[in-house]
């Protein structure tokens, strides 16, 4: 059965309405006495098994008339297997298209035409003996579309692309050769078309083994009556896979092409003529196997589409043969607070409006982590830059796209005497917070600066505080720089500079967060990580990361890392022997929120099918 779309936002499909459909054939064996390989797949017919006699041959293509050439041109063949030395034959590639295998120290044929796959090398015979060649190149693939030219505009092609208005009278025929491009009818009309994916490369030879298997076809997808409306459509021409490189490589596979949801998948690579580890890859049509592995030829398969985008949140997917229900659910990072749309870019992504608008903001980089130790303290990371706008003067927006960063947090210190590790910047517009600095390990004067975050908490005998930027404050650094006091200070916070060290082995706490309801709810961000203690008090999170334990320092132990988009440091270790390890720190976040009547945007915050009950 089709996919079928019920009222009530219900939509009910087999599991298999979900692959694409068969679009070629599997290729071919190799044979180990032989040291001859098989042929690849093609469109129509299988690789040839080689024999002791011959490599195989490519499987046969598909003709087309598509184009109103004569003769008829066939497409998607497969390529021919390579042997060893001279005394064997080479495949031929399928269908005088597809690359032909090659012998004794020769590189493999090229194949020809669009979506066939490329030869097989040849190496001289004998152990040790010959020159490595490379693997002939598969043929890209190709996208036509032919309609009676008649009443059925269309704007410009855009792309790689051809008009024939003269071969076949009455009929306009565009056909795109290369990378993408667009097609944009401007009315309702029916289309033929015929969708060809890149072949295969062939397989590369290996010195004193075997000649490379030849390639699979292209996938070969073709139909009359597609209607096509008033709008844009999307073209794919599949790249040609590369051939095997001499002496270490299978074949690459082709790449897929596409027009309207009709997916053309790549030929599959041939194998190299070596080990027994080696294989023909899988594709539209499968590659053919060396001598080594003779049963290991590549297979035709079928790739998942997928699901429905064009549909309401809030619809329910069925697969009716496996029972198995699907939610279409909005991104948990769409959140709508009363009147207003809130964007929560938890990794990188885009934003884009398509009017003019106010925007608030929030933009916190990613926290600093705390430092290792062997044998003393280390200091917390500072929190990342923070700034915001929120419940202030709107920042403008216009109808582009803007790039969203996502700072990553500071990784762990690893276990040691080491530094911590900076975190990474956040991006919105022309707002860039740079991320916490790293907390300092047991002998650093201090912790680490940060250009608009907060500085990292110095460790045992640091003697100067980490200078901060002006969306961030210092960390601190231990009392007077004397060493036996045992404790290490707390990275900056965006609410206060982290504290020194203390007596008696108590770590200084991280400086405070500052809480944030941009969201719709109160959030504390940009904590800062608090200092390592030795066999006494660690020094705890700043303020609102006193209840986010995840920022405290630790005492003879490993820190946790921070949470994450929070932008906040991670604690110091503390350690009376053994080699400890911070946490890493918290990753940023932006947020956007703005009014949702009237203002429209498109976002990488996508909503996605959600199974039911897993």
């Amino acid at each position: 059965m089709a996919i079928t779309y019920h009222s009530g936002r219900r939509i009910q499909a087999l599991s298999s309405d979900l692959l694409t459909p068969i679009q070629g054939f599997d290729g071919g064996q190799g044979h180990a006495t032989g040291y001859t390989s098989g042929g690849g797949g093609g469109s129509s017919s299988v690789g040839v098994d080689a024999t002791s006699t011959k490599a195989g041959d490519g499987g046969a293509g598909t003709q087309s008339d598509i184009t109103g050439a004569s003769p008829t041109p066939y497409y998607s063949a497969g390529g021919g297997g390579g042997i060893w030395g001279t005394g064997t034959t080479v495949g031929s590639g399928g269908s005088s298209i597809g690359g032909n295998g090659s012998s004794a120290n020769n590189a493999g044929g090229n194949a020809s035409g669009y979506g066939s796959g490329g030869g097989g090398a040849g190496v001289q015979s004998g152990a040790g003996a010959g020159v490595n060649q490379t693997g002939g190149n598969g043929s890209a693939g190709i996208v036509i579309l032919r309609f009676t030219t008649s009443g059925n505009g269309y704007d410009t092609p855009t792309g790689t692309h051809s008009i024939d208005t003269s071969t076949v009278s009455g009929q306009t025929i565009i056909s795109w050769t290369a990378g993408s491009g667009t097609f944009t009818p401007t009315s309702a009309f029916d289309v033929r078309y015929l969708v060809i994916g890149g072949g295969g490369g062939g397989g590369a030879s290996k010195s004193g083994n075997a000649g490379g298997g030849g390639a699979g076809a292209g996938g070969f997808r073709t139909a009359t009556g597609h209607g096509v409306t008033a709008k844009t459509y999307n073209i794919t021409v599949g790249a040609l896979g590369a051939g095997g490189v001499a002496g270490t490589g299978n074949g690459s596979n082709g790449s897929d092409s596409s027009f309207d949801g009709i997916i053309s998948i790549g030929g599959g690579g041939g194998s190299i003529g070596f080990s027994a580890t080696n294989y023909g890859q899988d594709g539209a049509s499968g590659g053919g196997a060396s001598p080594y592995a003779t049963t290991n030829f590549g297979q035709a398969i079928q790739q998942i589409i997928p699901k429905p985008s064009n549909v309401q949140v809030g619809s329910r997917y069925e697969e009716t043969d496996t029972r198995t229900m699907y939610n279409y659910s909005q991104n948990e990072n769409v959140i709508t607070d009363g009147s207003y749309t809130v964007l929560k870019y938890t990794a990188d992504g885009t934003f884009t409006p398509t009017s003019s608008f106010d925007v608030e903001y929030l933009v916190v980089a990613g926290g600093g982590s705390g430092g290792g130790t062997t044998s003393q303290v280390a200091g917390g990371g500072g929190a990342g830059g923070y700034a915001t706008n929120f419940g202030g003067t709107g920042h403008a927006v216009t109808a582009q796209s803007y790039t969203i960063t996502v700072g990553a947090g500071g990784a762990s210190s690893g276990a040691g005497n080491n530094n911590g590790n900076s975190g990474g910047y956040s991006t919105f517009d022309t707002i860039t917070m740079n991320g916490g600095g790293y907390g300092g390990k047991q002998s650093q004067t201090s912790g680490g600066s940060s250009a608009t975050g907060s500085g990292g908490g110095g460790g045992w005998v640091s003697s100067a505080a980490s200078s901060s930027g002006s969306y961030g404050n210092d960390g601190g650094y231990s009392i007077s720089g004397i060493g036996a006091l045992n404790s290490a200070a707390g990275g900056g916070g965006s609410g206060s500079a982290g504290q020194n060290g203390q007596a008696s082995s108590v770590g200084g706490y991280g400086g405070d967060g500052t809480s944030n309801s941009i969201t719709g709810s109160a959030v504390t961000y940009a904590v800062g990580g608090g200092g390592g203690g030795y066999g006494g008090t660690s020094g705890v999170g700043g303020a609102g990361g006193s209840s986010t334990t995840t920022s405290n320092g630790a005492a003879d132990a490993d820190s946790s890392n921070a949470d994450s988009n929070t932008g906040n440091g991670s604690g110091g270790t503390g350690s009376n022997g053994t080699a400890r390890a911070s946490g890493s720190g918290g990753s940023g976040v932006v947020i956007i929120r703005f009014l949702t009547s009237g203002n429209t945007y498109t976002t990488s915050l996508t909503n996605t099918w959600q199974e039911i009950g897993s």
